[in-house]
């Protein structure tokens, strides 16, 4: 009897050992599956960051660099040939003329307001370059690069940002 007492215990504290070294490796192997995931995550975000900031920069010099030979052109079928050109070399899908309001003209006359409620400001009033979702009714959620512009008009229409 006390052979198989000690035979029980000795098994049990077999099988203890053996459930307490296997929640050990379990939590390794789950500490290093994080840990690889995390990891993995930061690289796939920062390559992402990366672009964005990439293609933001290249958005705002491009516009930078139209903005002054736009103000100089005085016919409007220029500015619509000069913008289509842009257009169908960089990718871009609308080119915007923007007023202090947010209104906004295209090189093709068609006019309305962008919802750029909160960046605006920064825009218009500090000379800020901005990047920021917006909407035009009827059409799907965009995103708008805009930088400051020297005051200017096209077909009548007074604009402070392209």
């Amino acid at each position: 009897m006390k052979k198989r007492l000690i035979a029980i215990f000795t098994a049990v504290v077999i099988v203890a050992l053996i459930l307490a070294a296997s929640f050990q490796y379990v939590q390794f192997v789950s500490d290093t599956i994080y840990s690889e995931s995390v990891a993995h995550l930061r690289e796939i975000y920062h390559q992402a960051n990366q672009s964005l900031y990439s293609l933001v920069g290249r958005n705002w010099s491009l516009l930078r660099m139209w903005a002054p030979y736009l103000q100089d052109i005085r016919e409007v079928g220029k500015v619509r040939q000069y913008v289509e050109t842009l257009r169908e070399q960089t990718g871009f899908t609308d080119f915007y003329f923007i007023s202090r309001e947010g209104g906004y003209i295209t090189a093709d006359g068609k006019t309305g307001y962008l919802d750029m409620t909160r960046k605006l400001p920064s825009l218009i009033l500090k000379g800020e370059n901005v990047v920021v979702n917006s909407v035009v009714p009827g059409q799907p959620e965009i995103m708008v690069f805009a930088v400051p512009a020297q005051k200017g008009e096209y077909c009548g229409f007074e604009y402070e940002a392209i």
